[in-house]
C-alpha cells in the first residue's frame, strides 16, 4: 500500500493505537509491529518529457519526489547566464577595438 506520509501516519496511530513518535520509537528499537515501512520508492518514467508531469502528480498527491531533472534545469540557467556574460564581453571587445583603431588611425593621419 503507497500512501502520502500524514495519512500513513493516522493510519498506523489508529491501528497500533499510539503515537507517531511512539510508533517510531519501538520499530525503531526492534519493529515489534511485524511490519516493513519502507522510506521510499524508485518510479521508473518511460519517456523523459513525461518527468515533469509525473513529478508534479506525485506532489499533488502528497508525496516528495527528489528527481535528477531539476539539476539539469539549473545547468541550463547556468550556460545562458555563461552565454549572456560572454555575449557581453564581446560586445566591450568589439568596442574597445573600435576605439583603438580609430585612435591609432587619427594618430597616424596627424603625423
Amino acid at each position: 500500500m503507497y500512501v502520502p506520509l500524514e495519512q500513513f501516519k493516522q493510519i498506523v496511530c489508529t491501528m497500533f493505537t499510539t503515537d507517531w513518535e511512539g510508533f517510531k520509537q519501538k520499530y525503531d528499537s526492534g519493529n515489534p509491529y511485524a511490519m516493513n515501512v519502507i522510506k521510499g520508492c524508485y518510479v521508473y518514467v518511460g519517456e523523459i518529457v513525461d518527468v515533469n508531469r509525473c513529478v508534479a502528480v506525485l506532489k499533488e498527491k502528497g508525496y516528495h519526489a527528489n528527481y535528477t531533472m531539476k539539476a539539469f534545469d539549473h545547468v541550463s540557467a547556468s550556460i545562458r547566464m555563461m552565454e549572456i556574460i560572454i555575449a557581453l564581453f564581446m560586445i566591450m571587445f568589439y568596442v574597445i577595438s573600435y576605439i583603438v583603431i580609430y585612435i591609432s588611425i587619427n594618430a597616424y593621419y596627424r603625423m
